[in-house]
């Protein structure tokens, strides 16, 4: 929680300095994502975008299970295990602009709660207080490209490709791992084609792709999913036109390893300057996402040099 704590002072930060270095004015920002979803542009060279949110995962129902268990030295006997998971989890995104349209992603979650496994009976005694717990890690990190395919000409939409790769720990109510102290490693992958489009009132965006997971905790054991994304844009009229409403929604989305179904999110963006602009939304999943986007600045042609008349 340290570097949650730590990076939202980054934000914040970095709002205060875009404010009182660039008072420009704010004229409509070409959002690179959206609260949930990625959109088809890019964030520009040289510009970012920072992001930390949160997820509450907390299953119905506590998972048990009879297994085979090797308690310190002793042969593998049965016994009863419970997994029980109380957590939120907080996704950290940062995406660089490599070039005017290729975008590079790269971040972390990490869990902040309780994973844990008790195994009762651990000695065999039948007698009462010989439950063990072992907490279980539940994070990941994750890397990622998008590349804007073509950009809007006569009033058709911008397209862009992109691809993640994820990795880590995640929650394990398979128990299916070597020990029971162990968490349970996934490798996910997502391919995804996404579109823009400007109205003259509003923005729309859509996406949709592959997601292949090596471990999906709540899809059912489906492994193989084909997310769709959709996104929409409602700037506000003066003298509120610095400020656009932003709905979203991602089915199913993904954290950690975990299917947290379809989220819904809907919030706000405000245009801190003529490049800059931050994020802020609720998510039906109870959760929150607050993101910080500095577009790239563009190339300025150099003027002539003067002529000089003798």
């Amino acid at each position: 929680m340290q570097k949650c704590f730590l990076f939202m002072m980054l934000i914040l930060a970095s709002v205060f300095y875009l404010i009182y270095t660039d008072n420009s004015e704010a004229s409509g920002i070409l959002a690179a994502d959206l609260n949930l979803i990625p959109t088809a542009r890019a964030v520009g060279k040289g510009g970012y975008s920072l992001s930390i949110g949160a997820f509450a995962y907390n299953p119905d129902k506590v998972i048990r299970k009879s297994i085979e268990v090797d308690a310190g030295n002793y042969l593998k006997e049965k016994h009863k295990v419970d997994l029980q998971s109380d957590i939120w989890l907080t996704p950290i995104r940062i995406t660089y602009g490599m070039s005017r349209r290729l975008d590079f992603i790269f971040g972390t979650t990490y869990s902040a709660g309780d994973t844990d496994k008790s195994i009762y009976d651990y000695y065999e005694t039948g007698g009462a207080g010989e439950t063990r717990s072992y907490p279980q890690v539940v994070q990941d990190g994750i890397l990622g490209i998008k590349y804007i395919v073509s950009e809007s000409i006569a009033g058709s939409p911008d397209l862009a490709i992109g691809g993640e790769v994820h990795g880590g720990y995640t929650v394990d109510e398979e128990f299916t791992d070597d020990t029971i102290r162990d968490s349970f490693p996934f490798v996910a992958m997502q391919l995804y084609l996404s579109a823009s489009y400007d109205l003259k009132v509003a923005g729309v965006h859509g996406a949709a792709g592959i997601f292949i997971s090596s471990k999906s905790i709540e899809s059912d054991d489906n492994k193989f999913e084909l997310p769709i994304q959709a996104g929409l844009e409602i700037p506000f009229v003066a003298p509120f036109d610095n400020l656009t409403a932003v709905i979203d929604v991602a089915w199913p989305k993904s954290s950690s390893g975990i299917d947290l179904g379809t989220v819904v999110s809907g919030g706000f963006r405000y245009d801190i300057s003529s490049r800059a602009a931050l994020n802020a939304s609720v998510t039906s999943s109870i959760g929150f996402l607050i993101g910080l986007t500095v577009n790239g600045g563009k190339p300025v042609a150099a003027a002539p040099p003067e002529q000089i008349v003798f």
